[in-house]
């Protein structure tokens, strides 16, 4: 399979995973994302909803493909972060969490368009009120397939 695949627009969504609140696991968050590859890397911007509303530049992607398998890091041009009382918030003091897109490429059924189906995750750590760290990992799906 040929790195040129993945070259161009794609549009897409994520859903929320079974850790986040009820209320988000229904919601198909969409983005766009504009790639190319560069020295056998795959690089591009995401645009999504988080960048609409918080930022005035897109998210940075970057990744490889092998096998079959694309594997992206996406990272936002801050920290983006939710607070205790589930409030979104920028601190741009602090680098980007990275969220990793991992999807197996796949053709349409009598079809030569791709399409990429997959599962992303987010994992950090923070200090809780009696200074103890704090692990997570947040999961969901994900898909996309290229703009005609």
């Amino acid at each position: 399979m040929s790195l040129t695949i993945i070259e161009g627009a794609w549009e897409g969504f994520f859903t929320y995973g079974p850790d986040y609140p009820i209320e988000y696991q229904s919601i198909k968050e969409v983005f766009t994302m504009e790639l190319s590859v560069v020295d056998g890397i795959i690089k591009g911007t995401c645009v999504d909803s988080f960048i609409k509303k918080y930022f005035d530049e897109p998210a940075k992607v970057e990744g490889t493909l092998i096998d079959g398998v694309l594997s992206l890091i996406k990272k936002y041009p801050y920290f983006l972060g939710v607070d205790e009382y589930e409030q979104t918030y920028v601190d741009k003091a602090l680098p980007s969490h990275e969220v990793h897109y991992r999807g197996q490429m796949k053709r349409k059924l009598f079809s030569s368009e791709y399409f990429v189906e997959g599962q992303w995750d987010i994992s950090g750590s923070f200090l809780d009120e009696e200074g103890t760290a704090r692990y997570y990992t947040d999961e969901g799906d994900w898909e996309m397939h290229r703009v005609k």
